[in-house]
């Protein structure tokens, strides 16, 4: 009876285990369809110049956004300006306003993108090539920290690095 006992509490465990492993999954491959989706909304905003759009893609309390320079962009940078640092703040308001109001056209190429999620937090890590007036102006890694909330995916942080082209 206590072997009976035990190999149906064994069984059962087991079959939750696997229905969460699969809800669990289920979540992650719509969570990654939606992320994609989220992706291709963000560099659509550059292109179109939406930097209102661009920044509804961020979390409206708190986000994160940093660069790093590669080390022959931070000593042109250094040449210029002795106080300069390699790894600095960005300001996604300042970001918005250059896309929304630059004279030039704009457009940011993702390629080798990789999304990581359970559904309900995630990355996406890429490189990425910058575009002005059709000229490639920086190149780097970037990633971004994700949250689903009540308004879908947002971009909790974001981290980059810049290899200036100039």
């Amino acid at each position: 009876m206590k072997r009976t006992t035990a190999t149906v509490a064994f069984v059962a465990a087991m079959s939750a285990a696997s229905s969460h492993a699969a809800t669990r999954d289920e979540s992650a491959t719509t969570g990654k369809t939606e992320i994609t989706a989220l992706v291709q909304t963000f560099q659509d905003a550059i292109a179109r110049k939406d930097g209102e759009g661009l920044k509804a893609l961020f979390l409206p309390q708190g986000s994160n956004w940093w660069s790093v320079l590669d080390d022959d962009s931070y000593a042109a940078v250094r040449s210029r300006r002795a106080e300069a640092v390699r790894a600095q703040p960005g300001d996604l308001e300042k970001f918005a306003r250059f896309i929304s109001t630059s004279n030039k056209a704009t457009r940011e190429d993702f390629s080798h993108v990789r999304i990581e999620t359970d559904g309900l937090v995630g990355t996406v890590y890429f490189d990425y090539a910058f575009f002005l007036g059709g000229r490639q102006t920086n190149h780097g890694v970037e990633t971004w920290q994700l949250l689903k909330t009540d308004a879908g995916w947002r971009i909790s942080g974001l981290v980059y690095s810049e290899r200036d082209d100039k």
